[in-house]
């Protein structure tokens, strides 16, 4: 039950940074007096604050990731909560998740290559991984756009295993070879689980995918590189 209100709050709060116990009672299908109820434990939690205005009960999140965090404690699918997350906390969903798993993580690098600048969502270090992933928080029925993107993404890694520079910026002196590995992380699963080499990982399943990385890394296109001293 919890789960399934900390789901209908994210979704209710995407686009506005309050709800009412109304608007939540009607997406979850629970009485405003069961609502009220189990608002005041998330507020016991803070995880969220609450108003009282002309006896409509005013619901303000504290943190949204939180929050999600919350709801898939509970035990809600992580699909259906990364659906009411905003393409910033997709991307620090995607974060978390490196970090559980002992990866330094890198947000939002930005390095150039020849005349062209580039941008990868999230980057995950750990000798001798360099994992770049691109978050695509889309709707279902575009995944020919999904591989496409694969692609894409690939030729990104690709400029950015050519720029030393930017490499050392990730931590990675004292390498003796650093191993880059494209990866798409999406809302939905696609049929084709890898394309082209290209992992296309949907996010209820990112956890497992690093975890057992090492066992299907011969699967996967990769860039090995031989690093030396910076």
């Amino acid at each position: 039950m919890m789960a399934k209100l900390a789901c209908g709050i994210l979704k209710l709060t995407l686009d506005c940074s309050r709800v009412t116990d109304d608007e939540i009672a009607e997406a979850i299908m629970l009485p405003v007096v069961r609502v009220r109820e189990l608002l005041r434990e998330l507020a016991s939690e803070n995880l969220v604050n609450l108003e009282l205005e002309n006896d409509v009960l005013l619901c303000y999140p504290t943190s949204r990731l939180k929050l999600a965090l919350y709801a898939i404690k509970q035990g809600a699918d992580v699909q259906s909560v990364s659906l009411g997350l905003n393409w910033r906390e997709f991307e620090e969903i995607c974060a978390q998740a490196f970090q559980f798993y002992g990866y330094e993580v890198y947000r939002n690098f930005r390095f150039t290559s020849g005349k062209h600048r580039y941008e990868i969502d999230v980057i995950g270090v750990r000798a001798p991984l360099i994992i770049c992933v691109d978050c695509k928080r889309w709707s279902s029925g575009r995944f020919s756009a999904l591989r496409k993107s694969a692609l894409q993404h690939f030729e990104k890694v690709e400029a950015l295993s050519e720029n030393k520079s930017a490499l050392y910026r990730l931590g990675v002196n004292g390498w003796s070879k650093a191993v880059l590995i494209a990866a798409i992380l999406s809302i939905y699963e696609d049929k084709v689980k890898i394309y082209e080499g290209i992992p296309i990982v949907p996010v209820f399943k990112f956890n497992s995918f690093l975890n057992e990385l090492q066992l299907g890394l011969c699967d996967l296109k990769k860039i090995e590189i031989k690093m030396t001293s910076n």
